[in-house]
C-alpha cells in the first residue's frame, strides 16, 4: 500500500469487512437473513375506501339509500368484514369544495369544505379514494382546465399518502346552454385521457345522442339518477374489480399439518398494499426458526432465519406474483410446521 494511504488503512479494512458481510447476506436470492424485530409491517385490519362527490354519491334520486350506488356498494362488500366504505358525498358541491384546506383563498369561486374534502378523506388512511363529480362544475361554468387542475391535485395527494385514486367522468345533465354541454364533453375526455385505466366512464352509458340524461336512468329532474341509474354505476364499479383487488386478499384456503397442533400454528397473510406475504407464529415453541417458502410448483423462493418470536415477518414474495405459497418452519430440534395458502 502506498505510504500516503497508510492513515486510511483502518477504514479500508472496515469497508472490506462490510463488503464481505453484504455479499454473504444478500448475494443469494434463496438465502436471506433478517431479524424478527426489523422491517415488521402489521397487515391492515380493514380495507377502507372513501367516496368524494356530490349528489350522486350522496344518493339523491334513489328511492331509498340502499338503492343508491354507494348504498349498494356498501351492502355488496358486507360479505367481507374488512371492507369499510366512507361516503363524504354531499349534494350541490363542486370540485373546489373537495380541494385541500391549504388551497383556500379569497379569490376562489368556492372554498374547500374540510368536512368532506381530500384532507378529511385521507384522515381515514384509506386504501383508495373514488371521486365522483358529475355536473355541478359545469352548472357553475367552471371550465375543464380548472377541474383537471383540481383532480390532478387530488390524485397527487392520494398517491403521496399511499392511497389508490380512481375518478369517474362527468355524467349527462339536461343543460339548456350548449356551453355547459361542451364543458361536460371536455372534462369527460380529459379524465379518460389523463387518468387512463383509473378513470370510470359513466357519461357514455347514461347519455342520449344530445348528451342529456337518458330518461330510463333519470329521476325526472334531468339531473339526478333513479334506482336504475344508481344500479348502473354500482355494477360498473364492481365489474372493474379494483376495490376487492386492491384490498389485502382474503384466503380461498389455508391448510396446516394437523399433526402439529401441540407445537402451534403458522399463519400467512397476503398484503397487497405492501406487496408482501406476511408470516406469523402462534404457539409456545422457543428458539430461532428457519422458514422455507415455496411456490405452487414447489420451487424454493426464499429461505429465512427468524429470531424467536411471533412476528409478523415480511417475506420477500409478492402475492401479485405468487398467489399460492407453502411455508415450512423448522426448529433446531427437528420440529417442523407446514402451511399452504392461496388467495383469490
Amino acid at each position: 500500500m502506498p505510504a500516503f494511504l497508510h492513515p486510511f488503512k483502518k477504514w479500508f479494512s472496515i469497508f472490506a469487512l462490510l463488503l464481505s458481510y453484504c455479499h454473504t447476506t444478500f448475494s443469494s436470492p434463496d438465502l436471506t437473513y433478517i431479524k424478527a424485530n426489523l422491517s415488521i409491517i402489521d397487515p391492515p385490519q380493514s380495507c377502507t375506501w372513501v367516496i368524494l362527490g356530490s349528489s350522486t354519491a350522496e344518493g339523491v334520486g334513489a328511492s331509498v339509500m340502499d338503492s343508491s350506488c354507494v348504498g349498494r356498494l356498501q351492502a355488496y362488500l358486507q360479505k367481507d368484514a374488512r371492507f369499510k366504505i366512507i361516503n363524504l358525498g354531499k349534494g350541490g358541491i363542486t370540485s373546489f369544495h373537495i380541494m385541500p384546506g391549504l388551497s383556500a383563498s379569497e379569490g376562489l369561486a368556492f372554498q374547500p369544505d374540510t368536512t368532506l374534502n381530500i384532507d378529511r378523506a385521507l384522515s381515514f388512511q384509506p386504501l383508495g379514494i373514488i371521486v365522483n363529480m358529475p355536473s355541478n362544475d359545469a352548472a357553475h361554468y367552471i371550465d375543464a382546465h380548472t377541474q383537471m387542475e383540481h383532480f390532478r391535485t387530488l390524485q397527487r395527494l392520494a398517491k403521496t399518502a399511499g392511497s389508490d385514486f380512481w375518478i369517474t367522468t362527468s355524467q349527462p345533465r339536461n343543460f339548456g346552454d350548449p356551453k355547459q354541454i361542451i364543458i361536460q364533453h371536455e372534462i369527460r375526455d380529459s379524465i379518460l385521457h389523463y387518468f387512463g385505466n383509473h378513470a370510470i366512464d359513466l357519461f357514455t352509458p347514461l347519455a342520449d345522442s344530445t348528451s342529456w340524461l337518458l330518461p330510463q336512468y333519470g329521476s325526472g329532474d334531468g339531473i339526478h339518477l333513479n334506482d336504475k341509474g344508481h344500479r348502473l354505476i354500482f355494477e360498473t364499479v364492481i365489474n372493474l374489480n379494483f376495490i376487492e383487488k386492491k384490498c389485502p386478499s382474503s384466503f380461498d384456503s389455508q391448510t396446516t399439518d394437523p399433526s402439529s397442533r401441540e407445537t402451534g400454528q403458522i399463519n400467512l397473510v397476503a398484503n397487497i398494499r405492501s406487496l408482501q406475504w406476511k408470516l406469523s407464529y402462534q404457539g409456545n415453541k422457543s428458539g430461532s426458526m428457519v422458514a422455507e417458502v415455496y411456490n405452487d410448483a414447489g420451487k424454493l423462493l426464499q429461505k429465512i432465519t427468524l429470531a424467536e418470536g411471533t412476528g409478523p415477518w415480511p417475506l420477500l414474495v409478492s402475492p401479485e406474483l405468487e398467489k399460492t405459497i407453502q411455508v415450512t418452519v423448522s426448529w433446531q430440534d427437528g420440529t417442523t410446521l407446514t402451511t399452504r395458502a392461496s388467495i383469490k
